[in-house]
């Protein structure tokens, strides 16, 4: 996806600009987002403006003093000896250059150990900048030597336009952007077929799942391998949270707003006692997913719980 346009408009990307071009640059950056591929393209950005170079050289990895790593996902021992092989050679094109070390958190403890010595006392004319997820799988020692910028979110409607340059449909996109929790890595990957198939069923059982009888046909629709159960209970939670919302008076907070219709229709078999003990049941069941339970058995206690509440609440 193209990012560029809210890339230079983010307040950590225009820090850094900003620290440049008043002289006070620091030697290397960490930027964190959960929202990789948000905080890759900044990284990108980036490099281009150290270098004054164009993004596309960029992008395209073919700048002689830009070196991306981590592109597959994966820094390993090998990539940080060549880095440390090379550091000390002078740049060719431009003034400075400039290393950029996507996901950082891939890094066993080896690697970052090994790179922490140039992360600390880099030539003058060599910049780093990494990106992270989440800063807690990076060793301490390192985030001592880099300024750490948190990255600002997206908002969902500028993650919408983002899909829908993408080519994806307004509705995929509605519901990808709804699921997202302001993340365009996580909402570009909800575009998938399989995600959006089991959103739409998960739809269907809410509505259409009304006694213990029912269990049994949504247990199969749910069953598939290709079906990742966190992810189902997910969207659960997220769902029964917007229903819990129109039951309390609060539907300005629907997030689903493309299905509000049809959650006010739902929410009429439920209470928001139902809602709560169904997302207490929810995030209990993640937590056995966790600690390795049968997937088939959280599935099918959880199809139990729902008719189980549902029934409560018809009495």
């Amino acid at each position: 996806m193209d990012y560029t346009n809210f890339v230079i408009n983010n307040n950590q990307y225009k820090q850094i600009v900003q620290d440049f071009e008043s002289g006070r640059e620091n030697h290397a950056y960490m930027l964190c987002s959960a929202d990789l591929n948000f905080a890759n393209a900044i990284a990108h950005q980036a490099a281009a403006f150290i270098t004054k170079s164009s993004l596309e050289r960029i992008n395209k990895n073919i700048h002689p003093d830009v070196f991306v790593y981590g592109i597959n996902g994966k820094i390993d021992v090998a990539a940080v000896n060549e880095i440390l092989a090379d550091i000390s050679v002078s740049p060719y094109e431009a003034d400075k250059k400039v290393y950029c070390l996507l996901s950082v958190e891939s890094m066993n403890d080896t690697s970052q150990n090994k790179i922490l010595k140039s992360l600390e006392e880099p030539p003058k004319n060599v910049i780093f900048v990494l990106t992270c997820a989440n800063t807690k799988n990076v060793l301490s020692t390192i985030l001592s030597r880099v300024k750490t910028l948190n990255i600002d979110s997206l908002k969902p409607d500028e993650i919408l336009s983002l899909l829908k340059q993408n080519g994806v449909s307004q509705d995929a996109a509605n519901i990808a952007v709804a699921c997202s929790n302001q993340n365009s890595t996580l909402a570009e990957k909800l575009t998938a077929q399989s995600f959006l198939k089991m959103y739409e069923s998960i739809f269907d059982m809410l509505e259409n799942l009304k006694s213990s009888r029912d269990c049994l046909k949504f247990a199969h629709i749910f069953e598939a391998k290709t079906i990742d159960k966190n992810e189902f209970l997910d969207v659960c939670i997220l769902l029964l949270r917007d229903i819990s919302m129109i039951l309390s008076g609060n539907n300005s907070l629907v997030v689903n707003k493309h299905h509000e219709g049809a959650l006010n229709r739902i929410s009429q078999q439920f209470s928001l006692q139902a809602t709560t003990n169904i997302i207490s049941e929810c995030l209990r069941l993640k937590e056995d997913l966790y600690y390795n339970t049968n997937t088939t058995a959280v599935l099918d206690q959880f199809l139990l719980r729902l008719a189980q509440e549902k029934v409560k609440c018809k009495k």
